[in-house]
């Protein structure tokens, strides 16, 4: 993964230096269809009920060549309906591809309580959490697993600065936020643990406890012992700008 993250920051770089820097999302932008003709773009829209309300995921995907029609390549909404009601919205009308699939993707395996939608490109990857009544937490993602025990979710940025978020998924609220540069998770009988950097030599603990990482020292025979844990989302192998879950 930190190959991935260092090509992403010489993506960067070279769109820092020709000026392209995508402009602010504007959080109020709603997604107009007679703006994405079909001969130019292909419009991804599903619904899904959850709860008391309804999450929408548009994707608009750019196909034609008019250099100027933006979304130049992707450009998403996610939307939170009760009844006629908009509760909430998000909108990333022109989505700066990077580093690994981009749009607004909806996870296959979703959590008990929450329904996700992660956001990729932009250099900067979402993590949304609607619960049942429409409320909505906005954690920095792209990456993301649920503990074990199903009460804590590690959400992995999808960006040039390194670092994951976690939060509390029966107290709704973040309980660490940390720049680690990760390079791959492990569980254990004590918990979890991550490798940091491309040799994994260095070794940090996650005591969820103290809300806290501390450093550890792994044997190759504790590291055999544990179990390498996958993510239950991972944006680097998903089709493009599509609102099918995925």
């Amino acid at each position: 993964m930190r190959m991935q993250k260092e090509i992403l920051f010489v993506v960067i770089a070279a769109v820092m230096a020709c000026g392209q820097i995508p402009a602010p999302h504007k959080a109020d932008t709603p997604f107009n269809p007679k703006k994405h003709p079909a001969g130019n773009f292909r419009v991804s829209t599903k619904e899904y009920p959850f709860g008391e309300v309804t999450v929408r995921v548009v994707n608009v995907k750019k196909i034609g060549d008019e250099a100027s029609s933006v979304p130049h390549f992707c450009g998403a909404w996610v939307e939170v309906v009760k009844g006629s009601h908009l509760l909430k919205r998000f909108s990333y009308p022109d989505i700066e591809p990077v580093g690994f699939s981009f749009g607004a993707f909806v996870p296959r395996h979703q959590l008990d309580n929450y329904f996700a939608v992660v956001k990729e490109g932009d250099y900067d990857g979402r993590l949304l959490l609607v619960d049942h009544g429409g409320k909505v937490v906005d954690l920095p993602g792209g990456f993301y697993f649920a503990t074990r025990d199903k009460r804590f979710l590690v959400s992995e940025y999808s960006s040039d600065a390194p670092g994951f978020t976690v939060f509390d998924l029966v107290t709704r609220r973040t309980i660490l936020e940390e720049d680690a540069d990760v390079y791959a998770w492990f569980r254990d009988r004590k918990g979890y643990f991550f490798s940091v950097g491309d040799i994994p030599t260095d070794f940090k603990r996650l005591d969820l406890m103290k809300r806290s990482v501390v450093d550890i020292t792994v044997k190759d025979s504790d590291l055999k012992a544990a179990t390498k844990v996958q993510f239950d989302f991972d944006p680097r192998q998903k089709q493009d700008c599509v609102s099918a879950p995925q």
